[in-house]
């Protein structure tokens, strides 16, 4: 599982005095991109080269998260398929340990020169199939 902290802004919250469901899926993806770099151990070249696409997201919202509540995304790899990889992200009140909200999305393997999807590469395979067996 990767640990990511996240900084709360006031842009996040809306006039109810919490965050708005469009910020989730931002805040998830900050997740999603600390994964990728620190357990994959890559950055991607977006324009040239090969990197994930995001195809499915599904949000689910447990509790409210206010302005100041210190939060930190859990993000775990739940599947790899041939071309695809699952992350399942739990946004959590590091002070409580409450599961605020989960999201679990689909990525699938790129070639952006060649504009199809691919393998995922064998490394990253590996890297990822590390992750799935220390949950």
């Amino acid at each position: 599982m990767i640990k990511t902290p996240v900084q709360l802004r006031f842009h996040d919250m809306d006039m109810l005095g919490h965050m708005y469901n469009g910020q989730y899926t931002h805040i998830f993806d900050i997740g999603k991109s600390d994964f990728i770099q620190t357990a994959l151990k890559t950055d991607f070249d977006w324009h040239d080269g090969i990197g994930f696409v995001n195809v499915s997201t599904t949000n689910n919202y447990y509790s409210q998260i206010k302005f100041g509540t210190n939060i930190e995304i859990q993000t775990t790899a739940e599947k790899i398929g041939t071309k695809s990889l699952t992350l399942l992200h739990k946004m959590v009140d590091v002070n409580s340990g409450e599961v605020k909200a989960d999201s679990l999305c689909v990525l699938v393997c790129f070639d952006f020169r060649n504009q199809k999807s691919i393998a995922i590469p064998n490394p990253w395979r590996e890297a990822v199939e590390k992750e799935i067996s220390l949950k």
